[in-house]
């Protein structure tokens, strides 16, 4: 599991260092157009492949449930598996998904605030953040390795 959360992360922040490399490209090349022209082309290949797409339908052996049970089961179940004092701050892991994209969101106004800056400016932090988490993704096993706990 954290190889392909680490897979996932550097797949996300390639993405945000290569499509702005790619639309500045094209909006150099050929104008801005070309771009939301190919972003509609890209947008309707993937519509028409999630269209054709079949999944084979897999029966669950403990059949379906309702979607008001699992909502009403749930706080239960998570009461009953309260994690231990040394647990503890694997539960409070998923916070920390929610501060990377608020900084993402704020490095805009920070690149504003910086005397001359600009779009620039802004890609350019951009892609430090996506390299710098590109980095951490591939070298996650051996910090993994440095923090010795068995839960992480």
């Amino acid at each position: 599991m954290p190889a392909a959360l680490a897979l996932n992360g550097v797949s996300m922040n390639a993405s945000r260092i290569i499509g702005p490399l790619a639309a500045g490209a094209i909006i150099a090349a050929f104008g801005s157009a070309w771009v939301f022209a190919l972003n509609a082309g890209l947008s309707l290949m993937a519509g028409f492949v999630i269209m054709r797409w079949r999944r084979e339908h897999k029966e669950s052996p403990l059949g379906r449930e309702r979607l008001g049970s699992a909502i009403r089961v749930g706080p239960a179940v998570r009461a009953g598996n309260r994690p231990r004092p040394a647990g503890r701050a694997g539960a409070h892991r998923p916070v920390l998904l929610f501060i990377p994209p608020r900084c993402w969101r704020s490095c805009r106004w920070f690149a504003r605030g910086l005397p001359g800056g600009s779009a620039g400016t802004f890609h350019r932090a951009a892609g430090v953040m996506g390299s710098g988490a590109i980095v951490a993704a591939l070298a996650i096993v051996r910090i993994r390795s440095l923090m010795r706990c068995s839960g992480c």
